[in-house]
């Protein structure tokens, strides 16, 4: 837990470091949400016991449930893939400082047949497979377009 809480605020300063710069700077900074995996996450031997839980649920259909333990789940277990704990983090410095946000991870949700990331939209563990990488660009597009009055 230490390790995962320093690492997310890491992200944040980093992430507020990045807004301050750009905005000192007059450049226009969008920053997008990171969808994961949550069907097939990339875990640790260690922590993959932790995941059968979840696993079990999406087995049995129960997928927003599935979906819910999973989510709770990555809060907890150090890894390199995102979760809420960065979307929170991406939203909230993105409302404070007033960028634009491209909200891929709602985007990809919304596109799933049950609205679990991972089940059609991934080539692996964290990767967007093209059909994932055309709604991103979408999202981006939109994003810019709405930021210069372009829609």
């Amino acid at each position: 837990p230490g390790e995962v809480a320093e690492r997310m605020r890491s992200f944040r300063r980093n992430l507020v470091m990045i807004a301050r710069m750009c905005q000192a700077r007059s450049v226009p900074l969008i920053v997008g949400t990171v969808p994961s995996n949550l069907l097939k996450p990339s875990l640790t031997a260690e922590s993959a016991t932790g995941f059968e839980p979840a696993n079990a649920l999406y087995a049995e259909g129960r997928y927003a449930e599935g979906m819910a333990a999973t989510r709770r789940f990555l809060r907890s277990v150090p890894r390199h893939q995102a979760s809420d704990a960065e979307n929170e983090i991406i939203r909230a410095v993105a409302e404070e400082y007033g960028l634009t946000l491209a909200d891929v991870e709602t985007a990809v949700c919304a596109a799933e047949p049950h609205g679990v990331p991972g089940e059609t939209l991934f080539s692996d563990e964290c990767h967007l497979n093209l059909e994932g990488n055309l709604i991103l660009i979408d999202v981006f597009e939109r994003a810019i377009r709405g930021r210069y009055g372009l829609e």
